[in-house]
């Protein structure tokens, strides 16, 4: 079977740079519990949910704040 590519790139790597080789391998190996989902916003907007330890966090926002707080200013 032959090696992926970033084993190849790795080994040539640890000529040179055996402790930046061993930082890549280690960072390649380590588990994110991060989960990261794209989604739609109230307002039809594409938007990222991240989620860890149980926590979520919207980048964007689940609805466009600045047209709804524009909307408000209007009626008053």
């Amino acid at each position: 079977m032959s090696k992926s590519i970033l084993e190849k790139n790795l080994e040539a790597m640890e000529k040179w740079y055996p402790a930046f080789a061993d930082l890549i391998r280690e960072e390649h190996e380590t588990e994110d519990p991060t989960n990261v989902m794209v989604e739609t916003s109230w307002d039809g907007e594409t938007i990222f949910r991240i989620e860890q330890d149980g926590r979520q966090l919207y980048l964007g926002g689940k609805r466009n704040d600045t047209d709804l707080e524009r909307e408000s200013r209007r009626d008053t």
